[in-house]
């Protein structure tokens, strides 16, 4: 690995493969790799129903995907059979990593956050072999780094050396790295003789075994945590969806026990030892959530807030492939963007989530 002036021509990579597709030409990396193979095959599992009441399906409104439909959405909510996708592996050679994005002649991947160079910079770090740890979604939601990124560097490190183009990583990231021994080097320019990219969006076997792994680690460093019940506040963060009522919720919360954490006042340490191997991790839908989802018990429940005119289902995937269990409430929209929800329907799902346990425990 040695830092060098790139040759004139290579520079030219991210211009001519943006240009190939007016020519009718792919610039994909499944068409331009030399090498494909699968790391982990496609699985086929069965879905559990989600906990819910049949009156909220009728308050959804809108997504918060375009690439899905409110009928698609209600057939999700009432569990079946799910086909995972594979994760499979690309070779690139001689591959330019200029601007966050990843450039050959015929390929160009979208994956960091900022905007494509026409030209690649001067100045690169020359590396024989790496592996991509970063993903396009991964690199703009917070919560998609921890339960798509994360254990995307797990599969690829095993590949080759792995590099990240989250090049502004926040202090949260940088700590949930460390602690979970993850070393993850970052890299704006660069040219890398032999990289491997993958695709690993599906929730298929290989994901789960790096899900344990990761919570395992979790468990191994907080090994005194357990059992506690967690509302995590969302506040104004991220994609605006604000309840309205959260702090009335999470006061009702409290009186039943519950630890509220705020993730962004609270550090990653105390985040993990309240979190891991809780037993109900409650909150507004969205990536504040996942700091506790992701590392709740096994068969632990996680209790969503839906917005009616953002109603989203990504955490139940994640809740599927590691053995929790997934409960929502739809809310009444409030305003262009937030929404409150009645407290006393949140508490019932509660009460009905411990009777459901209890059921399971005798």
């Amino acid at each position: 690995m040695s830092q060098s002036r790139a040759a004139p021509i290579p520079r030219l990579k991210p211009l001519v493969s943006r240009l190939r597709p007016r020519l009718g030409l792919p610039n994909d990396h499944v068409h331009g790799a030399t090498r494909r193979w699968e790391l982990a095959p496609a699985t086929r599992t069965v879905s559990p129903p989600a906990l819910h009441h049949p009156d909220d399906l009728d308050r959804i409104t809108g997504l918060g995907s375009s690439i899905r439909d409110i009928p698609s959405e209600r057939r999700r909510v009432l569990g079946g059979m799910v086909e995972h996708a594979p994760t499979v592996a690309y070779e690139l050679r001689d591959a330019v990593i200029s601007g966050t994005q990843v450039f050959t002649w015929q390929i160009y991947l979208h994956v960091g956050t900022e905007p494509a160079p026409m030209v690649a910079g001067a100045q690169a770090l020359h590396v024989d072999q790496a592996s991509m740890a970063s993903s396009w979604i991964g690199c703009r939601y917070f919560g998609h780094w921890l339960m798509d990124d994360l254990p995307r560097q797990l599969a690829v490190e095993a590949l080759a050396p792995p590099l990240s183009v989250l090049t502004r990583p926040t202090p949260s990231q940088r700590v949930y790295a460390d602690e979970l021994d993850l070393a993850i080097p970052t890299v704006d320019e660069a040219r890398v003789k032999r990289l491997i990219v993958i695709d690993d969006f599906g929730q298929n076997a290989g994901k789960k075994a790096r899900y344990a792994e990761l919570r395992g680690r979790a468990r191994r460093r907080f090994p005194d945590a357990g059992g506690a019940r967690v509302m995590l506040l969302r506040g104004s963060s991220g994609k605006r969806r604000m309840l309205t009522n959260e702090a009335a919720l999470a006061a009702a919360l409290e009186a039943r026990g519950f630890v509220i954490l705020d993730p962004g006042t609270c550090s990653v340490p105390q985040i993990l030892s309240t979190c891991v191997d809780a037993a109900l991790v409650v909150g507004v839908e969205g990536s504040q959530i996942l700091n506790g989802a992701m590392w709740a018990r096994t068969g632990a429940t996680v209790l969503t807030i839906q917005p009616p005119h953002r109603f989203e289902l990504i955490i139940k995937d994640l809740c599927d492939a590691i053995d929790l269990r997934y409960a929502f409430v739809v809310g009444e929209r409030h305003g262009d963007t937030d929404f409150t929800v009645d407290i006393s329907q949140v508490l019932r799902m509660i009460d009905r989530i411990d009777s459901d346990d209890g059921r399971v425990r005798s």
